[in-house]
C-alpha cells in the first residue's frame, strides 16, 4: 500500500506525476475550480449588496422644511424677545413652541440615515437644561424657573440661538436639487397640507390648542 496516493480517487492505482491528465480529470478538477469561483463570486455580490444597502444619502432640497424652520426660527426669537416679562403670561407659547420643536425633529428623523447631522443639530437646539442644554430649549427652562430672564445675557443668548438655527438652515438650502421628500413628511404630519400646518405650528395663527387656549402674541 505504500505506493497509493492517499487522497486520490483512482481506485488506489498508484499516482505517476508525469502521466497526461486523463479528459476526466481535467473535467473534475475545472468544475471544482469553477464551483470555488462561483461562490467567491455569490460572496462578493452579496457584501456589495449588503454594502449599498447600509449606505446613507443625504435627503434632497425641500422648499417646505426651509419654509418650516424658518417661521420656527423666526417664531422662536419673537417668543424669546418677551422672555424678560413672567413666565406665566407666555406659557401656552413655550408649550406650543416645545411641541413645534419635537415636530421638527421627527421630520429631520423621518428623512433617513443621511440626515442624522441636522437630527443632531434640532437635538441640541431642543435640549432641556436639565440634560445639558444651552440653546433653546434650555432657556425655555430657564425661564419658566426663574420666571423672568435678565438683559443683556438674554440678548446675547438669543444670538447664539439665531445662530444654531442658521446651521439647520444652511443645511438645507445647500442640499442637491431633486424631488422633495412628501412622502417622508406625509407619514410624520399627514398627508393633508392644511392640517399638517396646523399640526406643525399649533396655535400660530390664532388656533385653538387643546387646553382651549391660543397663543398669546
Amino acid at each position: 500500500m505504500a505506493g497509493r496516493d492517499p487522497i486520490g480517487d483512482d481506485g488506489g492505482v498508484p499516482h505517476d506525476p508525469t502521466a497526461p491528465e486523463s479528459a476526466r480529470d481535467y473535467v473534475r478538477r475545472v468544475g471544482r475550480s469553477l464551483g470555488v469561483l462561483t461562490v467567491l463570486v455569490a460572496s462578493l455580490l452579496g457584501m456589495m449588496m449588503s454594502a449599498s444597502s447600509c449606505k446613507t444619502v443625504a435627503p434632497t432640497y425641500d422648499g417646505q422644511v426651509i419654509a418650516a424652520t424658518t417661521r420656527l426660527a423666526t417664531d422662536a426669537d419673537t417668543l424669546l424677545k418677551r422672555a424678560t416679562q413672567p413666565y406665566d403670561r407666555h406659557q401656552v407659547s413655550v408649550e406650543a413652541m416645545r411641541v413645534r420643536l419635537e415636530k421638527m425633529k421627527d421630520v429631520a428623523t423621518a428623512r433617513g440615515r443621511g440626515n442624522m447631522g441636522v437630527v443632531a443639530q434640532w437635538g441640541l437646539i431642543s435640549q432641556p437644561r436639565a440634560e445639558g442644554g444651552h440653546l433653546l430649549g434650555a432657556l425655555l427652562d430657564e425661564w419658566a424657573t426663574n420666571a423672568t430672564l435678565a438683559e443683556p445675557l438674554l440678548g446675547h443668548r438669543r444670538q447664539i440661538v439665531r445662530e444654531a438655527f442658521r446651521a439647520v438652515l444652511s443645511a438645507e438650502q445647500d442640499r442637491p436639487p431633486g424631488l422633495q421628500d412628501r412622502l417622508m413628511l406625509d407619514e410624520v404630519l399627514g398627508s393633508d397640507a392644511e392640517a399638517a400646518e396646523a399640526d406643525l405650528f399649533p396655535g400660530t395663527k390664532g388656533d385653538p390648542l387643546p387646553e382651549g387656549k391660543t397663543v398669546i402674541r
